[in-house]
């Protein structure tokens, strides 16, 4: 969590496994700053016993810390569970739920900021050699995992780059014909590569569907022609059902059905499709607006009573 530099280039979740995950899945450069503020500030509180300010903040810290210990501690169905949860079911191993740590991190380090030091004076001093910690402890790493690979294979953008350039100019893309990998006659073909070449990436790793596929919604999906018909629909997944709320006629991950031969068209073609946001989607849009228009108020009138409470008070004399 605080010195990634200490990590190995891959490191195998299970012992034994033929699996390994590289060294980009563990770290969260948090920097060793905010254990060495956190560590003086419970030193503090040994030297010199009071009741912490801020208790109600440091209760919510703590359970939020305790949180991906009880993720982590349970029997099967527990863990079948967890697999049902958004944003936690994407996790592949116990320590991708240390990002957790990260936002209580944070708060801790603040209090513990202000628990250590007082002077304003001391305070920037503080706060400039804590800056420079950080950036030494990154310039002091060897970073080659980054710039030349040898565990995996670095994804190369220059295809879907030069791609972009001539979209820009007024070129097309070739329509979507297939539903699979890119033609393997192509130089350092890329799964993410297939719309270049008129092909639907399949499968296509997104996160939100699982580390391994598994939870994958489209089912009937196979790799190969867009027009081949499975049960009355189309080889090809309608992405308007990934956000509606009709589980009834448009569940995630069905497919264009056989009477949608238009939208296909649209869609293999690279434009958009009809489609109605629902009504959730509408509601979380307004109140975004709601919330940022409340937030610039709110601000604003700060900044109006601070600067009457800054108002030289002018003595009344009779």
């Amino acid at each position: 969590m605080f010195t990634p530099e200490i990590l190995p280039q891959a490191v195998s979740p299970i012992r034994g496994s033929p699996k390994w995950m590289g060294l980009h899945e563990f770290e969260f450069g948090v920097s060793i700053v905010p254990l060495l503020l956190i560590l003086a500030a419970i030193l503090s509180f040994a030297i010199k016993p009071s009741r912490p300010r801020h208790l109600f903040v440091w209760v919510c810290v703590g359970l939020v810390v305790a949180l991906p210990m009880a993720l982590t501690t349970g029997n099967e169905a527990w863990g079948r569970m967890l697999l049902k949860i958004p944003i936690i079911n994407n996790n592949t191993t116990v320590i991708r739920w240390w990002s957790i740590y990260m936002m209580p991190l944070i708060v801790a380090a603040g209090l513990s900021f202000d628990r250590v030091l007082c002077g304003t004076r001391v305070r920037n001093i503080a706060l400039g050699a804590g800056v420079l910690v950080v950036v030494a402890q990154l310039m002091s790493r060897d970073l080659s995992y980054y710039e030349n690979n040898g565990l995996f294979q670095l994804y190369d953008p220059a295809p879907v780059i030069r791609a972009l350039e001539g979209v820009s100019v007024g070129m097309s893309l070739p329509e979507i014909s297939q539903v699979g990998p890119p033609p393997p006659y192509q130089p350092k073909p890329g799964y993410n590569d297939g719309l270049i070449w008129g092909i639907s990436a399949y499968p296509c790793y997104e996160p939100l569907f699982g580390y391994e596929h598994e939870l994958f919604p489209a089912r009937q999906l196979r790799a190969g022609p867009v027009k081949t018909e499975i049960n009355g629909h189309f080889n090809l997944v309608d992405p308007r059902c990934y956000l509606s709320s009709d589980l009834a006629t448009c569940p995630a991950g069905a497919l264009f059905r056989g009477d949608e031969r238009s939208d296909v068209a649209k869609f293999t073609s690279h434009r958009p499709l009809p489609w109605q946001p629902p009504l959730w989607q509408r509601f979380a849009e307004a109140a975004t607006i709601i919330a940022g228009v409340l937030s610039a108020l709110a601000l604003l009138a700060s900044v109006i009573v601070g600067a009457v409470r800054r108002q030289p008070r002018i003595p009344i004399t009779s």
